[in-house]
């Protein structure tokens, strides 16, 4: 019987051999193709690594212990810190819109390390309150991008806190929370204060029960205490004592209460609002020097903690970015005690799933730095220390999650450089086709392989494709399309059934593949008809099995 070689539509062009091969030689290379694992590798989930960081415009001064502030006109407000000329600094800069040059702000008029104490208010402000000298009174300041100017607060906040935390309230208030003298013995606070832009005034309000710095505090937005936050772990300053436990901060009674504990101590660690209302608390510090791989996730509605898979790197003083997804990138950190070792490594969590996975890393390895969100996904993470506390960082770097905007995010794009809506992955290895070289990993580069997607080689498949390519080929579009499971199944089925012949060593008719494949047509006709299937993508779909079936002479 008189075959064609089966040319399949968007493959690279190859040289054509024409050829009669007989059915058993076309059921080997079938065998050839299922036994190197090609099919499976088609129908698994595949992910990949990208280098999703790049380098973004270097700060005028390299900081860390500082903060970052979109401001209302979408610029980036970068403060104080501790720099390498002065352990408090009290210079500002700004970053344009495009993301192409840092220019210097006003200073502050007292000099701030700023870490968890700086929040936009919803007057467009920027209020910035204590980590200062001690020799220096408690102050507290407003900035007005309009103007470019620093004004300071009505009356001053009570204390200089230093690791304290400022949460905006739903009324638009700012409550900041505990933190300690900044004293290397220094006492820690459990007392707690509110900052009013109506009234320019702080005010003290009711203390915790805990004394904490190093804590982390969320307005929750779900559940029966929407609207109160919550406020987790932290340690002692004086005591070194960690606490797994939380309170929950009523703003319309100003009062203090007893909230479900997190299931081990968490301080220095990130505590994220997830889109459905959920916290994830993540890494951290015991004693100040153990750093901490595990995370947990606390249900509003519920009350309850529950523990989660821990990531894959211990750390503390870290970031944790909420993406537009739903996910959390968590970067860099410190992974040695005290302000120490800086790693480059970013981890994803899926709160769909509860899972991390491993996403490109820093190009250099941080804690103690800054992260903040920007259109499109985009997350800018900027400063922070390196192998030692005395190593700062002006370089910034940008995470973009889907670097070739092909609808797939860079943490499960096989090529995440090249647009591959489809995800094809022949030969099922952790690149995809659009990227890899040699898609059927035979060892003969796509240029010169006559038949790139089976993985028989040049010299033993001079013959060109075969079904073995074709079949698999079909399902790895069909996978890639992302159609529900029963529509999916029901265009696999015909051919399973059309492999499970031509695979078998003693087929007692091997036309059935036919009839198979006239089965898999008039399901895509079908699928097509009711709209299961675009007409791009039932097109595709009949054009590879004609291919196939005119090399079979069906």
């Amino acid at each position: 019987m008189k075959r064609t070689r089966l040319s399949l539509p968007h493959l690279r062009t190859r040289p054509t051999v024409p050829t009669t091969r007989p059915r058993a030689r076309i059921r080997a290379a079938v065998i050839a193709a299922v036994c190197t694992g090609l099919v499976a590798g088609l129908l698994g989930a595949v992910t990949a690594r990208a280098q999703d960081w790049t380098s973004g415009p270097s700060m005028l001064a390299a900081r860390s212990h500082f903060a970052m502030v979109r401001l209302p006109s979408g610029r980036i407000l970068a403060l104080g810190g501790s720099t390498n000329i002065d352990n408090y600094d009290n210079r500002t800069e700004v970053l344009d819109i495009g993301l192409t040059a840092w220019s210097s702000a006003s200073p502050m008029p007292t000099a701030h390390i700023v870490a968890g104490h700086a929040v936009l208010l919803n007057t467009g402000k920027v209020l910035v309150a204590g980590g200062h000298r001690n020799s220096i009174p408690a102050a507290a300041h407003l900035y007005d991008e309009a103007t470019d100017t620093w004004s300071a607060t009505a009356n001053p906040p009570s204390l200089n806190r230093h690791s304290a935390q400022m949460t905006l309230l739903p009324d638009g208030r700012v409550l900041y929370s505990a933190g300690y003298s900044g004293a290397f013995g220094g006492p820690t606070f459990a007392s707690a204060e509110i900052y009013d832009p109506a009234t320019n005034l702080w005010t003290a309000t009711g203390s915790l029960a805990t004394p904490r710095l190093g804590h982390g505090a969320v307005l929750l937005t779900t559940g029966p205490h929407a609207g109160q936050v919550l406020v987790c772990g932290g340690v002692d300053r004086v005591t070194l004592v960690d606490t797994a436990t939380c309170e929950r901060f009523d703003p319309n009674t100003d009062l203090w209460l007893p909230a479900p504990s997190m299931g081990g101590p968490h301080a220095l660690f990130t505590l994220t609002p997830l889109m459905d209302g959920r916290l994830l608390a993540a890494g951290g510090q015991v004693t100040f020097a153990t750093n901490r791989t595990t995370a947990e996730v606390f249900d509003p509605v519920s009350g309850s903690w529950t523990p989660v898979p821990n990531m894959a790197v211990p750390r503390a003083r870290h970031t944790a970015t909420l993406m537009p997804d739903g996910g959390v990138l968590v970067a860099g950190g410190v992974t040695a005690s005290a302000d120490i070792v800086g790693t480059p490594s970013v981890e994803r969590f899926d709160p769909g799933t509860n899972t991390w996975m491993a996403v490109g890393a820093l190009t250099t390895g941080r804690g103690n730095h800054d992260a903040v969100s920007l259109p499109g996904g985009r997350v800018l993470l900027a400063g922070g220390t390196g192998s030692s506390a005395a190593e700062k960082f002006a370089s910034t770097e940008i995470f973009t999650p889907d670097t070739d905007g092909d609808g797939v995010l860079n943490h499960v794009d096989n090529c995440p450089t090249i647009a591959n809506p489809g995800q094809a992955n022949y030969d099922g290895d952790a690149q995809g086709d659009a990227c890899d070289p040699d898609d059927d990993n035979d060892g003969v580069a796509d240029a010169t392989d006559n038949c790139p997607a089976t993985p028989l080689g040049q010299a033993v498949d001079s013959l060109g494709c075969t079904p073995g390519q074709g079949l698999p080929y079909l399902q790895g579009l069909i996978a890639g399309y992302g159609l529900p499971g029963g529509t999916a199944n029901s265009l696999n089925a015909p051919l399973n059934q059309a492999l499970a012949i031509l695979t078998d060593p003693n087929p007692s008719n091997d036309d059935a593949a036919c009839g198979k494949l006239t089965a898999f047509m008039n399901q895509v006709n079908a699928k097509e008809a009711n709209g299961q299937l675009t007409a791009a993508q039932a097109a595709e779909l009949r054009d590879v099995a004609q291919a196939i079936w005119t090399f079979l002479g069906c």
